[in-house]
């Protein structure tokens, strides 16, 4: 048997003050066959966020993403000394393109602007023999050779011919990260860094001990992570810019693994195909009290009104291409381009139309139309108590919860263990939302969605300096949940609204009914057989009688052929009366 270690590369250049005359090299491996990545990076762009003078949130420009600095925790004398001891970061994937299957507005791939995507990362593939990569050193090739690495460029069908093109008409892949997206995904790393990572230059934060999760020698911190990711190119790359960003000070090249699945078979978003009872429960719920209440609000009337007159239809899922459009500083369509505080130059090429519009539906329709189809998505699969998310989430969260205890039960026996400290899992908005949706309607609302880049965090603190009110911590063992820098832990249902850690128990407990990476997946009402969907549209088309005519006939034919196979069958099963089909 051969055995051939992959190698892929991703490298991007930046031009940032602070890593002007800085060019700073990583290997970061990740095996699912043996594979590395490579990321050379100089720079932030700051040609990016021009066009409008606001930007939703969910843009993450660099000022929205420095607004999510993770702050130490909260005093509070009912707890006592405590260290952090775990972290699970969950992230959604920074920007990136379309994803090709969005129809959005009349025009959108036709003018230039919108159609043609042509990205600036590059992906760079090697292969390398077997016991050649040293988790310590990174790459090593035997006589201290040169690796040949080939740029991949997807190029070939770069220039439009009909129906030979590449998806979105230019070099980039459907879905890939642009390098804003890299820049946020970096930016995560240095927020994580600040909070718990300790070197010569770390910033007055950092000297609050009980945070400290890494050591100070950053060459032993690669053995303390684990990095788990589906094998989305977005997601891939989002997760080694954080890590990069984490460590972004070192001169070493360490390996690190990241842990993957097959695509189709992931768990790490609402996955179908794998558990068809998802599907029935997503049926289950366009019809739940909730939507339905939504889906009959004047509001949503209005919206779909709106969508009529302006587009002539239902927009298919008009949140992506209201903020591809807007984050990518594309021209939005002048029915809704009443974003807040647009620029000025937009502002005086108001026209008859809108006005029109205005006075019709109303101010900010830009904003309720995201607002509508947020809670299009998230009221169906948030009634019922969320049952469609526990079923999809419960093995991710028994992923995260395994290492969580083996944590804690390293810190408890005062080992110490191989559990990784730091836990990345680099994912999709429908993940974090799905995720803090199961922990109770307070902790996700239906309005909310995540934006680009968007990071949960799961930290966990042992009480090492007693406790004063053992019936609020009666383990000893706490949590704190952070979304994007605010804390959640006082959202989360049994947990103190007034303190930043809640004891471990609770969470437990939440998620012991669901998180279980054995689920029942089995629908529980059995599709309709063919003949069962014949005579349902029969019973429309034909008229009640014939339909009842046709099934007495086909029951006494069926009847007939049954008997005489049954009287010829050398099957002794069916003799005696026991059939089993």
């Amino acid at each position: 048997m051969i055995e051939l270690t992959i190698a892929i590369s991703l490298e991007t250049f930046y031009k940032s003050q602070r890593l002007r005359n800085l060019q700073f090299k990583w290997l970061l491996f990740f095996f699912v066959f043996g594979c590395f990545y490579k990321r050379e990076t100089e720079a932030l762009s700051t040609n990016d966020y021009q066009r409008y003078v606001e930007y939703p949130e969910y843009c993450s420009t660099p000022e929205q993403m420095n607004q999510r600095r993770i702050l130490p925790v909260r005093q509070d004398n009912r707890v006592g000394e405590t260290r952090l001891v775990s972290v699970t970061a969950i992230i959604r994937h920074g920007a990136r393109t379309s994803l090709g299957h969005h129809t959005c507005w009349e025009g959108y791939w036709t003018t230039a602007e919108t159609s043609v995507w042509d990205c600036e990362i590059t992906t760079r593939i090697t292969t390398a023999p077997p016991n050649t990569v040293s988790k310590e050193e990174g790459l090593q090739i035997a006589g201290g050779r040169e690796i040949f690495l080939f740029d991949k460029k997807y190029d070939s069908l770069r220039k439009p011919d009909g129906t030979t093109s590449n998806i979105l008409n230019g070099t980039c892949q459907a879905g890939q990260l642009l390098r804003k997206g890299y820049d946020q995904s970096y930016r995560n790393g240095q927020i994580l860094r600040e909070a718990y990572l300790y070197d010569d230059g770390a910033s007055p934060i950092q000297h609050n001990a009980q945070m400290r999760l890494f050591p100070t020698k950053i060459e032993k911190a690669t053995a303390m992570i684990r990095f788990r990711s589906d094998d989305d190119q977005r997601t891939l790359m989002s997760g080694q810019a954080l890590i990069l960003g984490l460590l972004e000070e070192s001169t070493f090249s360490p390996l690190v693994q990241i842990h993957l699945a097959d695509r189709g078979r992931d768990i790490l978003s609402i996955n179908k195909d794998i558990c068809p009872r998802l599907t029935e429960l997503g049926e289950t719920s366009q019809n739940s009290r909730e939507y339905l209440s939504f889906a009959s609000s004047d509001e949503a009337a209005l919206m779909h009104q709106f969508m009529n007159e302006s587009f002539g239809r239902i927009l298919d899922h008009p949140l992506a291409c209201l903020m591809t459009t807007i984050c990518n500083d594309f021209s939005l369509p002048n029915v809704f381009d009443d974003y807040p505080l647009q620029n000025e130059k937009v502002q005086l090429h108001r026209n008859d139309t809108n006005a029109k519009l205005g006075g019709k539906y109303g101010l900010n329709r830009f904003q309720r139309l995201f607002q509508y189809d947020v809670q299009n998505v998230m009221t169906p699969l948030q009634s019922d108590n969320a049952a469609l998310l526990k079923l999809a989430m419960g093995p991710l969260w028994a992923e995260i919860l395994d290492l969580i205890r083996a944590v804690t039960e390293d810190s408890r026996s005062k080992t110490d263990g191989q559990a990784p400290r730091f836990h990345l899992v680099s994912a999709h908005d429908t993940t974090v939302s799905a995720l803090l949706s199961t922990l109770g309607g307070a902790v996700w609302n239906v309005t909310d969605w995540p934006p680009y880049a968007a990071m949960v965090v799961l930290e966990v603190h042992e009480i090492v300096g007693g406790r004063t009110n053992q019936n609020i911590f009666s383990s000893d063992f706490a949590f704190r949940l952070l979304y994007n820098g605010r804390v959640l832990t006082t959202t989360v249902p049994g947990c103190d609204p007034h303190a930043d850690l809640c004891d471990i128990t609770v969470l437990y407990n939440i998620l012991h009914p669901f998180a279980s990476r054995s689920r029942d997946c089995a629908p529980r009402n059995s599709p309709k057989h063919p003949w069962q969907e014949h005579i349902s549209r029969g019973l429309h088309t034909r008229g009640i009688g014939t339909v009842l005519v046709s099934v007495t006939l086909a029951g006494i034919l069926t009847g007939s052929i049954l008997a005489c196979w049954i009287v010829a069958c050398p099957c002794p099963y069916l003799r005696h009366g026991s059939i089993s089909l």
